[in-house]
């Protein structure tokens, strides 16, 4: 069993009142058990001002995380969110934990990820059941071939995390965290053993923001959607009402418009972003979609995306009995909610509070393992758009 502190500061320029806040809240002395790990979501603040270093100084266990532009936990405020550090620390007697963090990520992610899983996994005497998962948003390097190497290095451990962010415009700036300091292009690992059993969910596009019905893709290359139902994907899209002829070449905000995407292979749908159409007319899109796949259109809105978060939260409720959870959303929806990108918190707030011990954090990609409606299927891993990721254990 994994027992959870958390503790919050919004203090960012007085390191030691940042630190009091904190140990006070942790109450290590009295709450660590044998094996502990600390997870810290934060603005990326708490770097320059030397928080961040020296709270990891005073603490008698490695931590890792993200920068992110809004982070909550259970029992806090969440109006506060943009500017506040969070630290989760999980701690327990019977499951083992520990840290891998990789070195720059440059192309081959494969041998980089095999190496400091393996070391990572040494400790480990029993199957590990959990990897959490910080890290780097890239322009080369998508978050799909980062969930592959993840797979082949570990056997296919299901994963959830996501890609670190900040407040920089394009976002391409976040920092993963380890031990006291922010690196930008590395990713880190949490493994976890012994007495867990994570369960995993996906809040994506609710049904009634499906737009038209659904199509079968039939030429795909990599992250460009070519074709639909034997046509050209433009063709498609102008026949549906999606485009016009002047509609080529272009980026619309943070992104075109998501699709539902079904593999047909038993396990549940995930969200892919479509960020632009090329001057050929292909779809550029968040992941590979495989030819075979089902598609649906959708949309996105503050609406649409609280109601299916709270048809998640509520079926968590109901069938959930582990204690901890974490949650990683898109960027993009904290961006459609505009001037309200509490909400998602408030909702975790009003139904979670005092059920489960959690934290929420904004990324700008989900990494999470899905599986069939059922839940009978083993889990697959995958990279998500514009959906909201979470994991109990």
């Amino acid at each position: 069993m994994i027992k959870t502190m958390i503790a919050h500061t919004t203090e960012m320029d007085f390191v030691e009142d940042a630190l009091e806040e904190i140990l006070e809240q942790l109450d290590i002395e009295n709450n660590l058990l044998m094996n502990s790990v600390g997870i810290i979501t934060c603005n990326e603040d708490y770097i320059a001002t030397g928080v961040l270093r020296e709270l990891c100084r005073k603490l008698p266990f490695d931590c890792t995380g993200q920068t992110t532009i809004a982070t909550h936990v259970a029992g806090i405020a969440y109006d506060d969110m943009s500017t506040a550090l969070q630290i989760t620390v999980l701690t327990s007697d019977d499951v083992k934990m520990s840290i891998a963090f990789s070195d720059p990520i440059i192309n081959d992610c494969l041998n980089q990820f095999t190496g400091i899983y393996e070391q990572a996994s040494v400790i480990h005497e029993s199957e590990i059941k959990l990897n959490i998962v910080f890290g780097p948003l890239l322009h080369a390097i998508g978050a799909n071939s980062i969930v592959d190497a993840l797979d082949q290095s570990s056997g296919g451990v299901p994963i959830i995390g996501g890609l670190a962010i900040n407040h920089n415009i394009e976002n391409h700036g976040g920092k993963v965290l380890y031990n006291g300091q922010g690196y930008t292009g590395r990713l880190s690992c949490i493994l976890l053993s012994g007495a867990l059993s994570p369960n995993f969910y996906i809040a994506t596009i609710p049904k009634n923001k499906l737009l038209h019905d659904s199509a079968i893709v039939t030429d795909s290359e990599s992250i460009y959607l070519k074709g639909v139902n034997n046509k050209p994907v433009k063709e498609y899209f102008k026949e549906i009402g999606l485009l016009d002829d002047e509609q080529y070449g272009f980026v619309e905000g943070i992104q075109f418009s998501p699709l539902l995407v079904d593999y047909n292979d038993g396990l549940s749908p995930v969200v892919r972003a479509m960020f632009a159409m090329t001057s050929e007319g292909y779809a550029v899109c968040g992941a590979p979609i495989p030819i075979g796949s089902t598609i649906n259109i959708g949309s996105i809105d503050a609406d649409g995306m609280l109601a299916a978060v709270g048809v998640l939260l509520d079926e968590i409720i109901r069938i959930d009995h582990n204690n901890n959870m974490l949650a990683f959303s898109c960027i993009a929806r904290c961006y459609a909610f505009g001037h309200n990108s509490h909400l998602e918190a408030k909702l975790l707030f009003n139904k979670m509070n005092h059920k489960k011990n959690y934290c929420f954090t904004y990324v700008g990609g989900e990494l999470c393992a899905v599986t069939s409606a059922n839940r009978r299927y083993k889990y697959k891993n995958r990279s998500h758009n514009d959906s909201f990721a979470v994991v109990t254990f």
